[in-house]
């Protein structure tokens, strides 16, 4: 898995890339903050063959994808369970847990959230 796009470029994804580096799929395209858009995808962390999550920094989102990308929910600011814009992910897979630090918009803060996945 890749991210790609940084706070200027136009297209913001997550790429899979195979062993011999062959594009497998995507996710992401024009910058956004719809489902199916990124807004300066930071990090990623996959769950076993499960399901893979994405630091969406500037939506202030994690995204929830399947194994093959496709969007199955979002942890963000609007639920209240993510109050900052999250920089980096890792996946406890014996405890089924993810963690999120990240920085609050416009400081140099950072903070931590867990969830259960």
């Amino acid at each position: 898995m890749v991210c790609s796009g940084s706070r200027s470029d136009h297209e913001q994804r997550v790429f899979v890339v195979s062993s011999a580096g062959q594009l497998v799929s995507s996710y992401g395209g024009p910058r956004g903050g719809s489902v199916g858009q990124l807004d300066f995808p930071r990090h990623v962390a996959v769950l076993g063959d499960q399901c893979v999550f994405i630091a969406d920094f500037n939506n202030q989102r994690v995204a929830r994808l399947t194994s093959t990308l496709d969007f199955v929910c979002e942890i963000s600011a609007n639920d209240r369970r993510l109050d900052f814009c999250p920089y980096r992910l890792c996946v406890d897979e014996r405890r089924r847990r993810l963690y999120v630090g990240g920085l609050i918009r416009g400081g140099d803060l950072g903070r931590l959230a867990v969830f259960d996945i």
